[in-house]
């Protein structure tokens, strides 16, 4: 049997499988040769596709009916190319950089996940190709299968690794707009909730967001002595700190329910109060509100000495499409599954 490449979202539905069963990717990279080989006899065969073995690989799911999901394979020579339901080949006709494809098992590759992101930058929207860029570069990843919820997860990429492959990437669809969206893309985000938050808050206007600096997520700020008489701490993790504003925006989950988490959250407040340090709460009610996300924007303007302006004619409609598109995995709020259980370390305080 000739090899074959999975890429798109038979590729992503991979990830997100390994990602959830496994808390990461850990397929080897092929080197520079090896990759020539497989690019070289990569095929789109249906006879070279065993779909009982992709189901146990994580590549294709259980079918519900007698019809299977959608097969993306990546081929290179045209006479390689063949579509026959439920293949669909999609042409490469660049020299992808040294390991950009990843080895399941014999036979069986998929492309890397940044390479993965570039090809989902072809067919997504901006808001769309954002969800995905905090999601692979986060802590959590979505189910395979597309339902709601999320796991905790290593991430499948960074921002440096993703910079790199694009630097190395010759011109192909979508790496124009992974371009485009790389420089808001941000690293350990615990969940789509958390992902959704900033993206809003720190896109820029043109995109539908409202402009705010990027925050730094998961950050650790070291208590000094008076903040730890406060909590008996010596640091605390802020979900999302934006560095200007002196601003600890936190979601506010239903783990923060409990009474003591309650006087936890308390504790940090106050330690984060002798710091001078605000911490802003969101919950899923507040974000489905774009009034009162604009209200958390003005206060991140003001304490950051600026005052917030809308800058573009159409950002109206712009901001509808991005909240909208951010809301639709939180329709039914996130799933107990993958909240921090640990307690973290994060202080919440009205500002």
């Amino acid at each position: 049997m000739n090899p074959v490449i999975y890429c798109r979202e038979t590729a992503l539905h991979a990830i997100r499988s390994s990602r959830t069963w496994r808390n990461g990717i850990f397929w080897d990279h092929l080197d520079e040769r090896e990759q020539a080989e497989v690019l070289r006899d990569a095929s789109s065969r249906l006879g070279d596709c065993d779909l009982e073995q992709l189901i146990r690989l994580g590549i294709a799911h259980e079918p519900k009916s007698n019809e299977h999901a959608e097969l993306h394979v990546l081929v290179c020579r045209p006479n390689k190319r063949s579509r026959t339901e439920p293949i669909l080949p999609h042409s490469c006709s660049v020299e992808l950089p040294p390991g950009s494809l990843l080895r399941l098992t014999s036979g069986v590759y998929i492309v890397k996940p940044e390479l993965c992101f570039v090809q989902m930058a072809a067919v997504l929207d901006v808001p769309h190709l954002f969800k995905l860029g905090f999601e692979l570069m986060g802590l959590y990843t979505l189910p395979a299968d597309g339902g709601f919820g999320f796991t905790p997860s290593e991430p499948a990429m960074t921002v440096d690794s993703l910079t790199a492959y694009l630097g190395a990437l010759p011109p192909i669809k979508g790496k124009r707009n992974a371009l485009q969206a790389l420089p808001y893309l941000l690293e350990r985000s615990r969940s789509p909730m958390e992902s959704a938050t900033v993206i809003m808050l720190a896109t820029p206007q043109l995109y539908g967001g409202f402009g705010m600096e990027q925050p730094t997520l998961n950050h650790k700020i070291e208590l000094n002595e008076e903040a730890r008489k406060a909590c008996e701490l010596t640091e605390i993790e802020c979900d999302a700190f934006f560095a200007a504003s002196l601003a600890d925006l936190e979601y506010d989950s239903a783990y923060h329910n409990n009474e003591q988490q309650r006087q936890r959250d308390t504790e940090r407040e106050t330690a984060f109060a002798c710091m001078g340090i605000v911490v802003v709460r969101i919950s899923a009610s507040q974000f489905k509100d774009l009034n009162k996300l604009e209200a958390i924007a003005r206060l991140l303007a003001r304490r950051a000495g600026k005052q917030y302006r809308v800058r573009t004619r159409k950002h109206k409609l712009q901001q509808a499409l991005l909240h909208g598109a951010l809301s639709e995995d939180l329709a039914d709020g996130p799933s107990d599954v993958g909240e921090r259980g640990d307690g973290g370390d994060a202080a919440t305080e009205n500002a």
